[in-house]
């Protein structure tokens, strides 16, 4: 069954309890899918901070680090784990990598 969206948001969620119901269900159903994409831009945006956009030849740091693979993790969002994938980091003099 797909829902309607809501035309428009209010600044409390009484918009949202004027939806039909199976759009409020859904709703709640997609807000760890919600969480994750918020957790991931965080994570992206902190890793910009060191290796710069993806796609800039601008890089901070003098291009210093390196994106370097991911590792799977999970953030902890009330009581259900939120999978992510962690970019790892490496520095190109040290070699060394680490994860954020």
């Amino acid at each position: 069954m797909k829902a309607k969206v809501a035309k428009k948001f209010g600044e409390n969620l009484d918009w949202l309890m004027e939806q039909p119901m199976d759009y409020r269900i859904a709703m709640v159903q997609q807000h760890l899918s919600v969480c994750q994409l918020l957790i991931n831009q965080i994570v992206e945006s902190k890793i910009a901070e060191f290796v710069g956009e993806k796609g800039r030849h601008q890089k901070p740091y003098d291009g210093q680090y390196s994106r370097f693979g991911f590792n799977p993790r999970s953030v902890q969002v009330r009581e259900q784990k939120v999978p992510i994938q962690s970019q790892r980091i490496e520095n190109n003099v040290t070699r060394e990598t680490f994860k954020l």
